[in-house]
């Protein structure tokens, strides 16, 4: 299926599936923190420090590229949080 075809839902399933059938064993623990862009329709894939990054060198080698990024050794890229502060009066 291509990727003018793919719901987001198909190409974060797809990316998620590449990575742990694929490309775990080789990443993790090597470069856990670090970043992989994926193309989902190739299943080429860059590893870099910086999300952007690897995505620049994924799509530099495949220009048509639609990447998943995963953070590596992670559940997610990035951890949203924080904390309530009290409101001003």
């Amino acid at each position: 299926m291509s990727s003018a075809r793919r719901t987001k839902e198909q190409t974060v399933s797809l990316g998620k599936a590449i990575y742990a059938e694929r490309l775990r064993a080789q990443l993790e623990p090597g470069h856990n923190g670090e970043f992989v862009a994926i193309d989902v329709e190739s299943g080429d894939y860059e590893v870099a420090p910086a999300l952007l990054d690897a995505v620049h060198r994924l799509r530099a080698r495949r220009p048509g590229a639609v990447p998943f990024l995963h953070r590596i050794g992670h559940a997610a890229a990035f951890k949203l949080g924080g904390r309530w502060l009290p409101r001003p009066s």
